[in-house]
């Protein structure tokens, strides 16, 4: 007999195991505590950018709207204002009045799914109203707000108003939460990796190796806030350099837990200093929110073994509590009778000297080393924990804490209250079977990233429910990777992520080609002007400021201006003058670096009434020039 089940375990077909582990990587079941922590997070920077209250370079100078109405310039551009794209045109246009409406009903449901109350309907609503206000106008050309579309969504679909949330507190219920597919923090682990992937692969270009880049961010205006001047000492490359090491190293630092909580500090610092320094709205705030995707979804997990005699560890119980904000911890008294079967292979004597803490990966640690990890796992202390990693710390720390352990006073007897049995119990049936006769530690395997739960897949699935579980996925994921594909190949950032990693300065000159070869300049009128000013890339407010010239900038790419003006080519041709056969385009233009142009220029541009000027220089290498028609040449 056991010759046959080892030749059985033998002849496992490699395209089955694969399956197998596709299936337990994407639908493994587990307890979702993680999704109303990030709801509930998420929803309060949603908040915070419908009322303008963003960024720590505004320290001293916050102003609040409610909502915040600078957020759809609806009121500027009356006359011209429609879907910014073709296949978006089939939207209904809401007047002025209503769409005010509008932007109040995305508050409150904002602060409704904030507190969690009213999810089931709240969450859908707030995704809708929030989506539909992004596609109607040029919101898709903010990254921070595009973010926001996918994760609103995913917690639109799943469950996530069944813990941190009114709705729990109101309905509380005498059952445990079952368990649910780990499927919903898996797509924003894929989400937050994609982003630091492709937002690197921008970046990789002279403009960030030389640091030119900041010296740009700093001419425009870009930096700003007190914070500015002190983070410039580092020095401009430097600042490049190491902001390009940070993006490479987090999407493979978060998906391994060995380097996963340097990743996440490493992510914490490089999002507090752009904040500090940039505008970028709720842009880091989402992102380190979305963090909370790679940390164990159930609350509790994590076991605490202490003395329950013991005043010290009693106290330190309180004081540990009021840390663990997220819930993460369960303690349990080692000398409660009824649980004393339920632990791992630890003597007595070992339970006597030292606290022990298991992870939910069934990693054993003691002592100093338990500490330290509960410390990182609590938000007010995990910045200053990483400091308690230094050798010498660690020496000391060891030491102190054998030397209090010894001394400490034995008093009376208090029971621990675990937050959920089948969660911790989970976590010491995986320590035990981790234990070895010959080792005091459990392996420490992690084959699913940011998942500890080998509760396996949820039997009696059929295979169409199977099939169309496998096309959802398949269909989430080509859409989350395949759009910032499609923005790095057409260098075109718009619903993809590449901020700042082009900053390009452009000029662009319009004239008529007529049929006996003569060209004669093009003069926009006002409804040509808000056309233009409606299609053409986004740019920051500080683009004109100082150029005498008027050339223009934006973050999104050479791709998305030979876009725009493509489509603004054929919005104008239909109204060509007599005799033009063709419109065409000369478009400049030096992708991080000053734009060099070695001839005159007199020409009325699209966005303002009276005559643009651009002055020769025959200083520098000319900056690169297209040239770009409509109809296109036919050869």
């Amino acid at each position: 007999m056991p010759t046959d089940e080892h030749s059985t375990q033998r002849a496992v077909n490699p395209l089955d195991r694969l399956v197998s582990n596709w299936n337990r990587f994407w639908f493994t079941s587990c307890h979702l505590h993680t999704l109303g922590l990030l709801r509930a997070c998420f929803g309060f920077t949603l908040v915070l950018r419908i009322t303008g209250t963003t960024g720590l370079f505004r320290i001293g100078a916050h102003t609040a709207q409610f909502p915040d109405r600078s957020l759809w310039p609806v009121r500027q551009m009356l006359d011209t204002f429609h879907a910014p794209y073709a296949w978006l045109e089939w939207l209904p246009l809401p007047t002025p009045f209503w769409f005010g409406r509008l932007e109040e009903l995305l508050l409150v449901s904002s602060l409704l799914l904030t507190v969690g109350l009213g999810t089931r309907l709240v969450a859908p609503l707030t995704a809708a109203l929030f989506t539909y206000l992004f596609f109607l106008s040029q919101w898709n050309y903010y990254h921070h707000l595009l973010l926001f579309v996918p994760v609103l969504w995913i917690l639109a679909i799943w469950p996530s108003g069944r813990t941190f949330s009114l709705d729990a507190q109101l309905r509380p219920s005498v059952l445990p939460e079952p368990p649910r597919s780990i499927l919903p923090l898996r797509l924003l682990q894929v989400l937050v990796c994609t982003i630091y992937l492709f937002t690197f692969l921008w970046k990789l270009n002279a403009g960030w190796f030389s640091g030119h880049i900041m010296n740009l961010f700093v001419e425009t205006g870009t930096v700003q806030g007190p914070f500015g001047p002190w983070l410039q000492k580092l020095g401009n490359q430097t600042l490049s350099l190491g902001t390009l090491a940070i993006e490479g190293f987090l999407p493979l630092g978060l998906l391994f837990r060995r380097t996963r909580r340097v990743a996440i500090l490493a992510g914490l610092l490089l999002h507090l200093s752009i904040d500090a320094t940039m505008r970028v709205n709720t842009f880091s705030y989402q992102m380190v929110v979305l963090y909370l995707a790679f940390i164990h979804p159930a609350c509790g997990a994590t076991i605490v073994l202490f003395d329950g005699n013991c005043g010290i560890c009693r106290g330190s119980r309180r004081w540990a509590n009021l840390c663990d904000l997220f819930q993460r911890i369960t303690w349990i008294n080692f000398r409660d009778p009824q649980l004393r079967k339920r632990l791992p292979a630890l003597t007595d004597d070992q339970l006597e000297r030292t606290m022990w803490v298991i992870t939910p990966q069934g990693r054993l640690l003691s002592g100093f080393a338990g500490w330290r990890y509960l410390l990182q796992s609590f938000p007010l202390t995990f910045l200053p924990s990483f400091f308690l990693s230094l050798p010498i710390v660690g020496w000391l720390g060891d030491h102190v804490y054998q030397w209090i352990a010894q001394r400490r006073k034995i008093v009376c007897f208090v029971p621990s209250a675990p937050i959920e049995e089948r969660i911790w119990k989970q976590t010491l049936s995986l320590a035990s079977s981790a234990i070895r006769p010959t080792h005091h530690q459990a392996q420490e395997t992690d084959p699913q990233p940011g998942v500890a739960s080998q509760v396996p897949v949820t039997p009696g699935v059929s295979r169409l429910r199977l099939a169309i579980h496998q096309l959802i996925l398949v269909g989430c994921v080509s859409l989350l990777v395949g759009l910032p594909v499609r923005s790095l190949v057409l260098r075109d950032a718009r619903f993809g992520w590449g901020m700042f990693g082009e900053n390009t300065r452009y000029l662009v000159v319009y004239e008529w080609v007529l049929d006996d070869g003569s060209r004669q300049p093009h003069h926009p009128g006002d409804t040509l002007r808000g056309m233009a000013a409606k299609v053409g890339p986004r740019q920051p407010k500080s683009a004109f400021a100082g150029s005498e010239a008027r050339s223009r900038r934006t973050r999104y790419g050479i791709g998305a201006i030979r876009h725009w003006i493509h489509q603004y080519l054929q919005h104008l041709y239909p109204n060509r003058p007599t005799g033009a056969v063709a419109l065409e385009a000369r478009l400049f233009y030096a992708i991080n670096q000053p734009l060099v142009i070695h001839e005159s220029l007199s020409f009325q541009d699209p966005l303002f009434d009276d005559l643009t000027t651009f002055s020769a220089t025959l200083e520098g290498t000319p900056s690169p020039v297209e040239r770009l028609r409509y109809p296109a040449e036919t050869r």
